[in-house]
């Protein structure tokens, strides 16, 4: 019986959890709502996912530019103890949330590597969302996403604004 009604939970609670293309679909509706577009940058081999909202010309100098980076957490990582899940797009995408509230002039909302995508040879990658999250490689790739914006869009100064693992 105990086996039984353990079995029940645990199709239930399997049953609760939306597929990733829903939970995607969700936080780009979220995004275009407050006129935020979506960006995707592939550096160091990973792929990650951004939506974005600049005032004016983005590719324009200007004295001081500030651009505020909310970085999400790390999602959905693990489907049940130990199992990494096979997407780690968020459940609810508590940093894009908090960059959609944002009104300064220049927002941006960065993903964990694989959230949102559609990442090939996902198995290779699991690591990048579990035991790997805060490795060089990963640490390498969002220096290397902050550099493209420094130069593509001339900006003077980040202030980044993380979320739980995204901190």
């Amino acid at each position: 019986l105990i086996a039984c009604l353990s079995l029940v939970g645990l199709l239930t609670a399997c049953a609760g959890v939306p597929d990733a293309d829903t939970r995607s679909a969700r936080a780009e509706n979220l995004a275009q709502k407050a006129a935020m577009k979506r960006q995707d940058y592939t550096r160091g081999g990973l792929q990650i996912a951004s939506w974005q909202r600049w005032s004016g010309n983005p590719e324009a100098p200007a004295p001081d530019k500030l651009l505020t980076i909310y970085i999400e957490g790390d999602g959905h990582a693990y489907s049940a103890r130990q199992r990494p899940s096979i997407d780690p797009t968020p459940l609810d995408p508590v940093a894009l949330r908090f960059a959609l509230r944002d009104d300064s002039d220049n927002v941006m909302y960065l993903g964990r590597p694989c959230q949102y995508m559609n990442c090939e040879n996902v198995g290779a990658q699991t690591d990048y969302w579990t035991d790997r999250r805060f490795s060089p490689k990963v640490i390498a790739t969002y220096n290397e996403i902050l550099d493209h914006l420094r130069y593509t869009y001339k900006v003077n100064r980040f202030k980044l604004v993380g979320y739980s693992g995204g901190g």
